[in-house]
């Protein structure tokens, strides 16, 4: 990274960072957060992040930890991202211009603080229709996913307006012969969801027939519906996972509930049963004690998340969430869409179609004399 974006990330971060201090009574603004700052570039440099937002996370984070655990992390980092700053501050916001300007330009910060609400405002708009058109595409294209599986599945043959391309690929056959682990392989493509899988629910995925999803009368809530065909490992045909929205300020759902799957006998993978000899010194007498172990699991996406008590365990619910939340909607907004393109799997891990790239075979081989 040159020194001029090193700089340029260094002074978005001394802007936000010198506002979030004001808002948030940071003893000393400025000496405080050239220290956190010089740790976190340091803490960036070392770790190879040294995006904008990497160091971004580094800075709101600290700042979160100490002064504003009564807000939601998530929802914090993310207003703030998307420029919403002022979205999240009051009237203590104009508390601290008083303490912090001179009386002759404590009006006119005011005023400018009126000017980045209206930009803050006419941003947030902009989000709101560009998630409203995002909604009206994925309706409009919801019938196209029965079409899908019903070709993946082998149920119909291609239609003659499907088969436009078929001259370049030599070929005339028809087929009504499922794709064997379609949908399988696609999970297993995607990074989000194959991240998450296990041997064993690569095994379970054999048996998935066809994902579809069916948005709600928002422009938020949605389902994701998974079908499977009768197999060996619970007796369910249907998981859904459901995600609710009550809040337009909210960037979380409110509800996320899940299909209770009903696992046949010893056929659980998202558990196991793990088994100890216990000795008695008194008796000599032994006995099995059993513990049930969580194992690293995609199917653990149809829980339903259980209401917290503490606050910790509130954090630990909101990142189930928003895990929750990413997976549904890549299933949403990439798989479902771009299936095709995960089965073959070419995507490269920033979600790009990958193109070859020519490598002249001389350069490969020149050694420097």
């Amino acid at each position: 990274m040159s020194l001029l974006q090193i700089l340029s990330n260094l002074i978005v971060m001394l802007d936000t960072s010198f506002i979030l201090c004001l808002y948030f009574r940071l003893p000393s603004p400025g000496k405080d957060m050239a220290s956190i700052l010089g740790q976190t570039y340091v803490i960036s440099n070392q770790s190879g992040v040294m995006s904008v937002y990497g160091f971004f996370d580094l800075v709101v984070f600290f700042i979160y930890n100490q002064y504003c655990q009564g807000i939601e992390y998530i929802n914090f980092r993310y207003k703030i991202i998307q420029g919403q700053l002022f979205m999240i501050v009051d009237q203590g916001f104009v508390e601290a211009i008083k303490q912090k300007f001179k009386p002759e330009d404590q009006a006119k910060a005011v005023a400018l603080v009126y000017y980045m609400k209206k930009w803050s405002n006419a941003e947030q708009q902009y989000q709101e229709k560009v998630q409203k058109l995002s909604t009206d595409h994925i309706k409009a294209c919801m019938p196209e996913q029965q079409e899908i599986n019903a070709l993946v599945n082998g149920e119909r043959e291609p239609k003659a307006e499907e088969l436009q391309g078929l001259k370049d690929l030599g070929s005339d056959i028809k087929s009504a012969e499922p794709i064997p682990n379609y949908w399988q392989k696609v999970l297993q493509h995607c990074s989000i969801t194959g991240t998450r899988l296990s041997q064993k629910d690569v095994d379970v995925l054999a048996s998935l027939k066809g994902i579809s999803a069916v948005m709600g009368d928002n422009d938020k809530d949605f389902k994701i519906k998974f079908e499977f065909n009768p197999n060996e490992f619970f007796e369910n045909k249907v998981l859904e996972k459901e995600f609710v929205f009550n809040d337009e300020e909210s960037d979380l759902p409110y509800k996320c509930n899940g299909t209770q799957i009903k696992w046949k006998e010893g056929k659980n993978v998202t558990k196991t049963i793990k088994k100890k000899k216990q000795r008695n010194k008194k008796t000599n007498q032994t006995r099995i004690i059993e513990s049930e172990v969580k194992l690293k699991s995609f199917f653990k996406f149809f829980d339903d998340i259980a209401p917290a008590q503490t606050d910790e365990e509130e954090l630990v619910k909101q990142e189930q969430i928003a895990g929750d939340l990413s997976v549904g909607e890549a299933i949403l907004e990439e798989i479902i869409p771009e299936s095709l393109v995960y089965y073959f799997d070419m995507k490269d891990e920033e979600g790009e179609e990958e193109d070859d790239e020519d490598v002249d075979e001389d350069d490969e081989d020149d050694d420097d004399d």
